[in-house]
């Protein structure tokens, strides 16, 4: 399995923004600087982890990659809308 980790991290990724980009007609975020807030929580997080690596449940991994899809996605389209 871990030999297609990066493959299903980009498809994670990938659904996350899907989904976003997608749901401006439903969601539109006024404060777009807490998205960067969260974004830099996130890149944190996958930092520590990749040196320490303390998170070993690689299916938790996936949830927080489709969560870091949302976040750029939806940082895209409230900043263009």
């Amino acid at each position: 399995m871990y030999e297609n980790t990066y493959v299903i991290f980009n498809l994670c990724y990938q659904v996350g923004v899907f989904i976003s980009r997608s749901s401006l007609s439903f969601v539109k975020i006024k404060r777009v600087w807490t998205i960067t807030i969260a974004q830099l929580i996130l890149f944190t997080f996958y930092m520590l982890n990749a040196t320490v690596f303390f998170c070993e449940n690689i299916y938790v991994l996936f949830c927080m990659m489709v969560f870091v899809g949302l976040m750029g996605g939806a940082q895209f389209v409230n900043v263009i809308y």
